[in-house]
């Protein structure tokens, strides 16, 4: 490349380029070179759940090739790819929106695992006056309840299958504020614009200010299921290692030091 660069240089008068020149010459064919090279590095992008946004970039750090995310709640990222978004791996919530897109076509479901779950708790403002409990839900003094919207967050499908069990879905249906995602339910908590919300364990650690009232009891516990998959396009060496990687024991400990249940494989 920078040979044939050089072949470009015009000749001086005197017939041939000083050395001035030649020495000007490569050190721009270098620059342009190694411009290119770092242009071309590999990147592997994840589609993830947002309840994945703060144990991935940990988890993923000493990855050998570059991993960048998208978080969002995983029925927003299902329809991204569904459309043609360029994601090389989908880490979903739930396993409904991996066999949605197995229906459309975009994935191939021999690549595909369960290596984490959850469980789902009320949080509360740490300043608030009213305990929220599965008892106390009910209650007047218990006004607004958030919770992923119900329709396509998994963990606002995850939160109605409980209150459901409870024999509660119906009664709370005037308090329950629909978010775009599991960590915009706890934000309506933290900024007091909900008494409580029900999410995964592990937001209740995106501030300070949340605190858990009470981790939804094991009978009425969905079973949660994090699932992760390749689309169809993107099925290559670098990505099938990275499907490896984040399901295999040696991210076990990222994991669970963020409060998530690994499941081996």
């Amino acid at each position: 490349m920078i040979l044939s660069w050089l072949k470009t240089v015009r000749i001086s008068n005197a017939g041939a380029i000083s050395t001035h020149q030649a020495q000007r010459a490569l050190l721009v064919g270098l620059v342009v070179l190694l411009s290119g090279c770092q242009a071309q590095q590999p990147t592997i992008t994840v589609y993830a759940a947002a309840s994945l946004s703060s144990v991935l970039p940990d988890t993923t750090k000493d990855f050998p090739t570059t991993v960048e995310f998208n978080f969002a709640a995983s029925s927003i990222l299902a329809r991204q790819i569904e459309n043609g978004a360029p994601a090389d791996l989908f880490f979903s919530a739930n396993e409904r929106w991996v066999d949605y897109l197995a229906d459309k076509n975009r994935i191939d479901k021999n690549y595909q695992a369960v290596p984490l779950s959850n469980q789902l708790v009320i949080i509360q403002h740490a300043n608030a006056k009213t305990r929220c409990t599965t008892q106390t839900l009910a209650s007047p003094e218990i006004t607004r309840i958030a919770i992923g919207d119900w329709k396509h967050v998994p963990a606002g499908m995850y939160a109605k299958e409980a209150l459901q069990k409870m024999q509660l879905w119906t009664v709370l249906q005037d308090k329950l504020i629909p978010a775009l995602d599991v960590r915009a339910a706890a934000t309506y908590v933290s900024q007091q614009a909900a008494d409580c919300a029900i999410v995964y364990k592990t937001d209740a650690r995106m501030t300070s200010v949340l605190v858990v009232s009470e981790v939804i009891p094991a009978i009425y516990q969905p079973t949660i299921q994090y699932t992760i998959t390749i689309p169809k396009d993107s099925i290559r060496e670098d990505t099938k290692k990275l499907f490896q990687y984040l399901q295999a024991k040696e991210a076990q400990k990222q994991y669970e030091e963020h409060g998530f249940i690994f499941i081996p494989q």
